[in-house]
Order: C-alpha cells, then structure tokens, then sequence
C-alpha cells in the first residue's frame, strides 16, 4: 500500500512523536553524508549537534523496492537525547554487572560443586600412591559423577590390595619353601661331599685313570650344587630380616669391601673421593658392592685390570657406577645376567653361579632403585645403580 507524505500527514507524526518532524530531499544540504554512506550499517538513521539545546535526527525513508527517496528529519531536545543515552550507558551497565555476577556465582558454584571435589579427589590419591597404603580409600561425597569416580577408584583399590596380599603370601610361600628345602638338600650333600672325599683320599691309588677323572668331576659337580644351595638361600633371605637404618660412608664400605676381597697386584681400583654418605642397610649395601667389584675381578681378561667406581647426583637420587675394563657384555645379555642362575661363563667355573648380580638387582630395587648396564663386547663394562635420597616407607619400617 503507497501513503502519500504530506504536511497533514508529517503533523500526526510530530503530534505523537512529541517533536518538530519535516520531510527533506536527500539532496538537502542539512542531510548528512553519512545517512546514505552508512545506511547498511546504521540502519538509516543518522544525528547531529544543531546547538546546546537540539540534536537533529534522520530517519532514511525508501520506497517499496528499498530504494532511498527522502530523510524524514526531526529535532529532539538534547535533555532527552542526554536521558535516552544515560538510559543506554546505565543498561549496559547494569547487564554488565549482572553479568559478572552470573559468572561469578557460576565459577563458585563450580568450585564448590566440582573443582574443590576433584582437587581433593586427586590430592587423596597422591596421597594413597606416596603412603603404599593400599587399605586406604578415597571421600569425596556426592552423588554425581566425581562420585561415581570415587566408587571406581575405591573398587579398584581394593582389588588391588587383594591382589597384592595374594601375591606377598605367594612370594612368602616361594621364599619359605626355597629356604626349608635348600636346607634340606644341603645335608645329603655333605654326605656325598664327605664320601667322595675319603673315596679319593683313601683309595686314589687304587683307582684308574677314568675313574679317578669321575670321581674329580662328581667333587665338581657337588661343590657346584653346594654354590647353588647356597646362592638360593642368600637369595631368599634378601627382604627376610630388617636391619637397622644407619649412615653410612659409601668411601669407608668400599675400601673394607676392596680389602675384603684382595683383587691383588694385577687391578687398580679407583675410588671416587666424594662418595655420599648414605642412611640405608650397611649390609645389604656392601653386598651390593662386593659381588659388583668381585664381579669384575673375576671376568677382567687384560693383563692389568682396571676397576673404577663413583657415583653422581641424579634427579631425586644417587647414581653409582662400577665400571671395568673386561671383555664387555653383547647388549643381547644385558637382562639376562640379572637372572638368577643366568652366567656368562662356563657352567662349572668355580664361584660362578649366576646369583649374585640377581641379588644386587633383588637389593636395589628394594631399596627403590634401579640397576642396569651399558657395555659392548670388548669395550669393558659399566654397571649403574640409583639409590633414593628418600627410601621407600617399607625400607625405613
């Protein structure tokens, strides 16, 4: 429908709008630029300062096909243009401020309801994990889904101490049984050990070549399983008895431990200066070290051996080192040798029994270490091992 613009028409309108309204040709001079130049973004309204007292606005007027064809121009008295802008700049205001509020309560709510619950959650757990304490169960309340997550974790904690107890039980089985029937095998043992000593003793002469080479390999063979035997119990005794906890120079253990075992003219054995004194086992420390440098005393095949043992701060521990220069070991062994009863040598080498680099692993990771080497074939060999500066809780007990 087409309205014709006339005065009678621009009076109801100034009469409703409360202020003077007339109708202008775009081409006015009082029309501003901008009310075309800036139509899309404006929306077709454009204002300016007429004096202290008026603001003129522009209204775009177009016809059916959206095309521009007049401004409607009316005069506002600034104090309302000065309200209707303290009006805006209060309601943004005010929406902002709810605003900040709103987020406000949000993010509190939040905290109570979520993050203050999964930060304890996590700060349980840590704690459960620090402690070993595997009875331990987690509190977080609720019945949302942290909840749902805390019954998860609790069903998984108690799985997991079952599982545990199962397994220290077994091990315990396995230890005790190693213990009593080692024992038991040493006694007939003895016996055969003690017959074939009169046997070789008494009637050597009267025995034959071969015979008296079967009789040497059956004291062999005997002194080996008596090795054996004896190596079983030393392993099984590794976590059995709880000695005291003392400070112990690392530099006084190593020079007892290098008299101990008399390497002879042949090795030089270099000892770092500063070795730390450390809170731990003496004993199970000094067995550590003396299957170490025996190791490599016994497998040095240069003319001069050459033994070097220091160690070094590392992250949250100590780092040792016992380094030689022997034939090496093929990476292909370097876990293998950690075995028990796993030897690099012939089977019948007096000594060589394969349990006494088990034991020093069996040790160290009691202690909460780790040990492991790094060698090549006949490049000599270097054994680490970490040492906590905080043992374990089940060392310290």
């Amino acid at each position: 429908m087409v309205r014709k613009v006339d005065e009678a028409f621009l009076g109801v309108i100034a009469k409703q709008a409360g202020m003077p309204v007339s109708l202008l040709p775009l081409s006015a001079p009082e029309v501003p630029a901008r009310l075309l130049l800036e139509a899309d973004e404006t929306g077709g309204y454009a204002n300016y300062r007429v004096d202290g007292d008026q603001i003129a606005g522009f209204v775009l007027l177009k016809e059916m096909d959206a095309i521009p064809i007049a401004a409607m121009k009316f005069l506002l008295p600034r104090q309302i243009y000065e309200q209707g802008r303290r009006t805006l700049t209060l309601f943004v205001a005010l929406f902002a401020f709810f605003s900040v509020c709103v987020i406000g309560i949000v993010l509190l709510l939040l905290d109570k309801m979520v993050l203050s619950r999964l930060y304890r959650l996590s700060a349980e757990v840590q704690a459960i994990s620090a402690s070993e304490d595997l009875s331990r169960r987690v509190t977080v309340d609720g019945r949302d889904e942290l909840a749902v997550l805390k019954e998860k974790i609790n069903q998984f904690l108690s799985a997991l101490e079952k599982s545990t107890a199962r397994l220290k039980a077994a091990n315990q089985e396995l230890q005790d049984f190693a213990y009593v029937v080692s024992h038991d095998l040493k006694a007939p043992l003895r016996g055969i050990s003690t017959l074939a000593g009169w046997i070789s003793t008494d009637h050597r002469d009267s025995l034959d070549e071969e015979a008296q080479e079967k009789l040497d390999l059956l004291l062999v063979r005997v002194r080996r399983m008596n090795d054996l035997i004896d190596g079983i119990l030393k392993y099984s005794r590794v976590g059995r008895s709880r000695e005291e906890m003392v400070p112990v120079d690392c530099n006084a253990l190593v020079a007892e431990t290098v008299d101990l075992l008399a390497p002879g003219e042949k090795f030089t054995v270099t000892v770092q200066e500063n070795l730390p004194t450390l809170v731990v086992d003496r004993t199970k420390l000094g067995e550590v070290f003396q299957n170490l440098i025996s190791n490599a005393i016994k497998y040095i095949d240069k003319p001069h051996g050459e033994i070097r043992i220091g160690c070094e701060p590392d992250g949250k521990g100590w780092k040792f080192h016992v380094s030689d220069n022997g034939p090496g070991i093929e990476e292909k062994y370097h876990e293998k040798v950690f075995q028990i009863f796993q030897t690099l040598g012939p089977k019948d080498t007096p000594g060589s029994t394969g349990v006494g680099l088990a034991v020093v692993k069996k040790i160290i990771e009691q202690m909460g270490g780790e040990i492991w080497i790094e060698s090549a074939a006949g490049d000599g060999t270097t054994f680490f091992f970490t040492i906590p500066f905080r043992l374990p809780e089940a060392q310290l007990q």
